[in-house]
């Protein structure tokens, strides 16, 4: 009887609401235009583990995002990105929900170049889930992704994630799995701008629209757009030396608002 409850729960949350967003749903982790490569490390650990390739020096993030202004939706991540001799290495971590529900999602982050202009990256997740007085569930996970300079103006992006079909071993239910494809174009060093698509495996393809501008060398200002359903997101980014603070607020149709706050170091 109480592994039968503990699996209604489980397909309750990680399928029957999308909404969520925790460390396990990833379609609904809305993105902003960024202009460097440490600004782009949410998406790698999200979206494309190729982009930790870009990295050049080390940076520290970490982020807090209050869902829908409700407590058990509270979603907190921390992520380090570092070059090395060998390649380039991101070590991150993700929780998602409260005392009575938990994901927690440790990864391992690898990126390198291919040749000039092509970098591929692939990134392992230790997922675990805890519901207390139900029990607990875990598994491994394996993204894959590739990242091209077309051009100096020109970039496009291409991942999956959980391509090994991972599967929780106490409840048997498999985690998404998620397809996404992005361009960014660039045209002056104050403007840039991207389009993508999300395809979670069993949802209907989401689109995404955006563009960032730097008005003075400290500040920039974001706006994102994204399908199914229709979300808006505002972000302003502050940076002074090695410090980048970030505040993202997102609308929905139906639930409140969301807010991000994101501190980013450089080294």
């Amino acid at each position: 009887m109480k592994a039968m409850v503990c699996k209604v729960v489980l397909v309750f949350l990680l399928v029957k609401l999308p909404l969520c967003e925790g460390a396990f749903q990833r379609q609904n982790v809305q993105r902003l235009p960024r202009f460097s490569a440490a600004e782009r490390l949410p998406v790698a650990i999200c979206y494309n583990p190729a982009l930790i390739g870009l990295i050049d020096t080390p940076a520290l993030r970490g982020e807090y995002t209050d869902l829908f202004n409700l407590k058990f939706l509270r979603r907190q991540s921390g992520i380090v990105g570092f070059p090395s001799a060998l390649g380039k290495f991101g070590l991150g971590i993700v929780q998602f929900g409260d005392e009575h529900y938990r994901e927690q999602t440790l990864s391992i982050l690898y990126g390198f170049k291919l040749t000039g202009a092509a970098r591929l990256g692939i990134g392992l997740h230790e997922y675990r889930l805890t519901i207390p007085h139900y029990g607990k569930a875990g598994t491994f996970g394996v993204d894959v992704g590739a990242h091209w300079q077309v051009s100096p103006q020109w970039e496009w992006e291409l991942a999956y994630a959980n391509i090994n079909q991972a599967q929780l071993q106490s409840s048997g239910e498999l985690l998404p799995q998620q397809i996404y494809g992005a361009m960014q174009y660039t045209p002056f060093r104050t403007l840039t701008g991207h389009a993508y698509l999300i395809q979670e495996l069993g949802f209907p393809i989401r689109y995404g629209v955006g563009t960032a501008y730097r008005p003075f060398p400290w500040m920039d200002i974001a706006i994102d757009f994204i399908t199914d359903p229709l979300r808006g997101s505002v972000g302003l980014n502050l940076h002074w030396r090695i410090v980048h603070l970030e505040y993202m607020v997102s609308s929905h149709s139906v639930l409140p608002l969301t807010h991000r706050f994101g501190l980013l170091v450089t080294f």
